[in-house]
């Protein structure tokens, strides 16, 4: 290329060149390197005053006065090649450059060089490097000063970059490059992080690029995140008297969530009722993914919330413990799904408060299909509560139990005991226990007492019958389990001591109750049957007793007499007669003057009778009249 150019003082060198400076110039080897491209140059011919050849040695010719053309031609493909244009001139040197354009595969490109040797006094003379090879220092017109016409930044895909660059994961070392077109002179570019000044190395990667423009690459310092938002920018500069362009991007992160916590503290929570948990996790970029886990089984959450930069999410859940989650572990899990690894978890050991659980058992050497009248019995009161019960109470059939040693009942912490048990123990027995979280009811436990058959009271025991009436006497008797066995047997009032089994006409209706068809033929079928229920505990001790008798109707009832008088009211009494060996009522039946039906009376005791509501003055008559079984006596007007 051409170098060494110098000016000489007017009148020095060839007597034949005495009008202005001279500019010696010396070409060096047989490569042209121009804005630190390489291209190989063919031929170079140098016309009118200089005459050189492309050879390191050849010799030097002065150029005078004038115009040099010089005319490169590159055969290279693929070489960018930027020839300079320049004019020299007394005082100061102009320089510009266009550039070699690729074309069906070669350059062919016609650059000229032009140097000027005329006296010329620039308007405001400035000094800039420029950015030939060479590094010469030469002097420019402040006129032709240019800014830049755009810088940008681009990524390490060559994207350009709009404000953000990234997300890069923590620990990366990016390299990113600046471009800028434009300016004149050609920009020098200069790389801030923060503000900070030209980052040490930026220059050194400067370059041209073949379809114009400058170029600077930069490797990032090692990403951690003191940088997260750090400011990148690339300043353009061609001179100090014209304005730089500058670009820039904040640098983004990818970073795993730095802390994780569940908030408030880790407190008793009671089962089945609803709380509001929160988990809060910061230093995730983008937000973290919050995941809730009870001992290994996710569970749904409710919102999350993350604040305006992003950097802290709060996630709430709503947990409803139960009895079964105390001791579990309830974890808060915070992800950032773009970043490996990296999960934080924060975990609550459950305590769970609960309502006492109750369960009623009969004690471990108790047979309790085999309980009878006589044996002492007793339960346990099973419990599991948190916090401890401080009290137990047992119910019997619903009724409350208390401590009765006389009675044979015990009550002692969680046990009760029952001594000597009767029939009348049988029934539905449970224990409540409390404590601060509730009152819970155990299960019931029916205690079955068997015993063997007795007599049920309240049968009729008094039959009356006339000669060859049949009768269906029924003998109901108790027993645990039911009597499914009887016996029946007659005992003859005419003969007390002569009894006789009785084995026809008998007939089992149900569990508990037998009945017997009898019919009495004369004065000896007239006495006592006897009845027995057995079951599996045995036969019954004593029998039930139905008594034959000879019947009729009943007598009527005499001496009736009104007794109370009142303006609304009436008392009729009368003294009975003879039932007719049956169950006998007594009924009154009150009319009015005109014989009309005003009340109808049964009573079953005895025939003593009120009447209400009459009418004050009225006359009335009243008739009382027994029955039974057999019929109706005649009726007796009251006085």
């Amino acid at each position: 290329m051409w170098t060494n150019c110098k000016l000489r003082p007017s009148g020095e060198g060839s007597a034949t060149d005495q009008t202005g400076p001279r500019v010696r110039c010396r070409l060096r080897g047989a490569q042209v390197r121009v804005l630190g491209e390489a291209c190989p140059a063919n031929r170079i011919t140098a016309r009118r005053a200089c005459d050189t050849t492309a050879h390191g040695g050849a010799k030097h010719a002065p150029l005078t006065a004038g115009r040099l053309h010089a005319v490169v031609e590159c055969d290279a493909v693929n070489t960018a090649c930027v020839d300079p244009v320049a004019t020299a001139g007394v005082g100061h040197v102009q320089y510009w450059y266009r550039h070699c354009l690729l074309q069906r595969g070669l350059y062919d490109a016609l650059r000229r060089a032009r140097f000027d040797t005329r006296i010329e006094q620039p308007p405001a003379a400035v000094r800039a490097r420029t950015a030939i090879n060479s590094g010469a220092l030469a002097t420019m017109s402040a006129g032709e000063q240019v800014p830049p016409d755009n810088v940008s930044i681009l990524d390490e895909h060559g994207r350009v970059v709009k404000e953000v660059l990234g997300p890069y994961p923590e620990g990366a070392q990016p390299t990113v490059s600046c471009v800028a077109t434009g300016g004149r002179p050609i920009p020098r570019l200069y790389w801030r992080l923060n503000g900070a000044p030209p980052l040490e190395g930026a220059l050194e990667q400067q370059r041209l690029l073949p379809e114009g423009g400058v170029a600077a690459s930069l490797r990032l310092p090692r990403l951690s995140r003191a940088l997260l938002l750090a400011v990148v920018s690339c300043q353009a500069v061609s001179s100090p008297h014209v304005p730089p362009v500058a670009a820039s991007a904040a640098v983004h992160l990818l970073l795993e969530p730095l802390t994780v916590r569940l908030l408030d503290e880790n407190r008793p929570l009671s089962a089945g009722r609803q709380y509001e948990l929160r988990c809060e996790t910061a230093g995730s970029r983008p937000a973290a993914t919050v995941t809730w886990w009870k001992d290994g089984e996710q569970l749904p959450h409710d919102r999350e919330l993350t604040n305006a930069d992003g950097n802290v999410t709060t996630s709430v859940a709503q947990v409803t413990p139960a009895l079964e989650d105390a001791g579990r572990q309830l974890c808060c899990h915070a992800a950032n799904a773009r970043v490996q690894g990296g999960a934080v978890s924060d975990c609550w050991t459950l305590h769970v408060r609960y309502s006492p659980v109750v369960s009623l058992e009969l004690g471990s050497n108790i047979n309790g299909s085999a309980i009878r009248e006589g044996v002492d019995v007793y339960f346990e009161c099973n419990v599991r509560a948190d916090p401890w019960i401080h009290k137990v109470i047992w119910r019997h059939n619903g009724r409350l139990l208390h401590n009765n040693v006389s009675a044979g009942t015990l009550l002692s912490n969680q046990t009760l005991v029952l001594q000597a048990v009767t029939r009348n123990s049988s029934g539905l027995y449970t224990c409540v226990a409390s404590n601060s979280e509730g009152d819970t009811e155990s299960n019931a436990f029916n205690l079955d007492v068997k015993f063997a058959p007795e007599c049920r009271p309240g049968q009729q025991l008094v039959w009356g019958a006339a000669r060859r009436e049949v009768l269906q006497v029924p003998c109901e008797v108790e027993a645990r389990p039911p009597a499914r066995l009887f016996r029946w047997a007659f005992n003859s009032s005419a003969a007390a001591s002569e009894t006789r089994p009785l084995d026809a006409g008998v007939t089992a209706a149900a569990p508990g109750r037998s009945v017997l068809q009898y019919q009495p033929m004369g004065e000896r079928d007239y006495g006592t049957l006897l009845c027995w229920g057995r079951n599996e505990l045995g036969a019954q001790a004593v029998p039930c007793v139905f008594h034959i008798v000879p019947a009729g109707r009943p007598d009527a009832p005499h001496s009736c007499e009104v007794s109370g008088r009142g303006a609304t009211t009436l008392r009729v009494t009368c003294a009975r007669g003879s039932d007719g060996g049956l169950p006998q009522q007594f009924t009154l039946e009150l009319a009015d003057a005109e014989r009309r039906l005003v009340a109808n009376v049964t009573s079953r005791g005895r025939p003593d009778f009120l009447l209400e509501g009459l009418q004050p003055g009225a006359r009335y008559t009243a008739l009382v009249y027994s029955s039974n079984g057999k019929g109706r006596s005649q009726g007796s007007a009251a006085r």
